[in-house]
């Protein structure tokens, strides 16, 4: 689909969730990257109630996510908890090679980056915090 239409279809999405079961969403990956032709919208949310969310008749459902068909076009929506939740906006809204390049660097400074746990050294959470791990990376 085109960029606009897909703009269009998050914030019906938004509008939505907003009214039915998500305290906070975030437009995330290829449309708020800006990709000219993205295949779906992604969407990253805070639910207040996943029952209800999972009422909105979803094709599709793991432990991440819940998918969504909105006329033949496909609607992820990313469940997070608060505490997890900037850091999962952030690597959702990163190009991958830019988190590759981070994750390198990680290595390099004996440490690992990760998207669920954010920045750890010796099994331990350095930081979870987006800006803090571009800062020690940087």
């Amino acid at each position: 689909m085109r960029l606009e239409e897909a703009k269009q279809l998050a914030e019906k999405w938004i509008r939505l969730l907003t009214e039915c079961c998500c305290e906070r969403i975030d437009v995330v990956a290829g449309v708020w990257r800006g990709k000219p032709e993205p295949k779906d919208v992604d969407l990253l949310c805070q639910p207040k109630d996943v029952e209800l969310l999972r009422g909105l008749n979803p094709v599709k459902e793991d432990r991440i996510r819940i998918v969504f068909n909105d006329q033949g076009r496909k609607v992820e929506v990313w469940k997070s908890d608060p505490d997890e939740y900037d850091l999962l906006k952030w690597y959702r809204r990163l190009e991958a090679m830019d988190f590759i390049a981070l994750a390198s660097k990680a290595k390099e400074k004996g440490m690992k980056l990760s998207w669920k746990e954010g920045l750890m050294k010796d099994g331990k959470k350095v930081t979870s915090d987006p800006s803090e791990i571009e800062r020690i990376l940087g």
